[in-house]
């Protein structure tokens, strides 16, 4: 619908961003290198969290209307003495994503978003976008939970494609439990 429309827009976006024709997307790979020039090499923003309290801390920083994609962050934990050379980052969002991936996503082997329509209201999946785009430009891990279909679609934007690779395992939890019960009865 029009109402989520913002939902499909760059939180990296400017407004002389540009924009790829109708039909003719970029790959992942385009995306992010451009996404990568763009990004300031001035000094990096400090972003102070609490081991205990890593999720929390990270969403109220991502949700703060000062936030600047463009930055890079340092990274200090509250009460450990670590210079951050990198190493403190790629450990920060490693932790990070691990509590957004258990968080977030459902499934064993391969993950897919929990449908929550508070989440989805919410703005918290974007952000989420946003948070693993972050962690990547920065050299952080990405997030390597998704199955074949979901990741070409990701990475391509070619719905077609993607559906081509899709299986059961991509499905809702109520949706494969719908088809768990059609083939039990079918055997």
């Amino acid at each position: 619908s029009d109402d989520e429309s913002e939902l499909m827009d760059s939180a990296f976006d400017t407004p002389d961003s540009p924009r790829p024709a109708p039909g003719n997307p970029c790959s992942l790979r385009e995306e992010l290198n451009d996404l990568q020039k763009n990004f300031d090499h001035g000094p990096k923003e400090k972003l102070r969290v609490d081991e205990e309290d890593l999720l929390n801390d990270a969403i109220t920083y991502y949700k703060d209307s000062d936030f600047n994609p463009s930055k890079r962050l340092r990274i200090v934990y509250t009460g450990q003495p670590a210079a951050d050379t990198g190493g403190v980052v790629r450990q920060f969002y490693t932790h990070l994503l691990a509590a957004i991936t258990d968080s977030f996503f459902q499934g064993k082997e391969y993950r897919s978003p929990i449908y929550n329509s508070d989440i989805v209201a919410s703005g918290l999946m974007k952000l989420v976008g946003t948070i693993i785009v972050h962690s990547i430009l920065q050299g952080g891990p990405g997030v390597p939970i998704f199955s074949p279909g979901i990741y070409y679609y990701l990475a391509k934007g070619n719905v077609e494609e993607a559906l081509k690779g899709l299986t059961v395992t991509d499905c809702s939890l109520q949706m494969k439990h719908v088809i768990e019960k059609v083939v039990n009865t079918c055997n």
